[in-house]
């Protein structure tokens, strides 16, 4: 039977990669929200919903961004205070023609905080966290891949076979591309990237 994590855990875990070298350089938007997370009961408290197996501090962050692209991918009204949420992220700011707000802004924690705690939206990233899994990929391990994915390419071109692409790319803690547009037919659309 599944067993709730304990707040401390999660506090413990969210600090750590607050304070992650690794998370700072690469997404300090991410750093930001386990810090935010670690000092925050209530936050703390959303995050035991994750099933085990995946850092649930990261669950929290991952349903948060799944709303907001849920909105912009549907052209939707965003969630309550999911637009304030959006102007810190730079591919959602873009998308809503928003200043993009820097991270170390002081309204983050209080944003973040209320979007997070507002009934409706604490409702679904609630079910989100609890019936959901997460994927960490970052980029540097996903690049591994692209030799591999070159060789099929150049094969079925040599065939003149054409491929489709379902989607390779990183997870959105660091990509945050809720617009990209997936290629369908990975020779007739992009040759000139192949080749260069």
């Amino acid at each position: 039977m599944y067993r709730p994590r304990d707040h401390e855990s999660v506090r413990e875990s969210a600090h750590a990669m607050s304070m992650s070298d690794i998370f700072n350089t690469v997404s300090p938007i991410g750093a930001r929200f386990m810090k935010t997370i670690a000092e925050s009961h209530d936050l703390v408290e959303l995050c035991t919903l994750a099933p085990p197996g995946g850092p649930a501090p990261m669950a929290l962050m991952a349903a948060c961004q799944y709303l907001l692209i849920e909105a912009a991918d549907k052209g939707a009204e965003y969630p309550p205070l999911g637009r304030e949420l959006a102007s810190f992220f730079p591919a959602f700011a873009a998308a809503t023609h928003q200043t993009l707000r820097p991270v170390d802004h002081p309204d983050f924690t209080e944003i973040l905080f209320n979007f997070c705690t507002n009934p409706t939206n604490r409702d679904r990233l609630a079910d989100l966290i609890k019936t959901q899994t997460i994927q960490t990929t970052d980029v540097r391990r996903s690049s591994i891949l692209l030799p591999a994915f070159l060789q099929v390419f150049h094969e079925a071109r040599q065939r003149s076979q054409l491929l489709d692409v379902i989607e390779v790319r990183p997870p959105l803690p660091l990509s945050l591309s809720p617009l990209a547009t997936p290629i369908s037919h990975a020779q007739s659309s992009s040759d000139a990237a192949w080749d260069s």
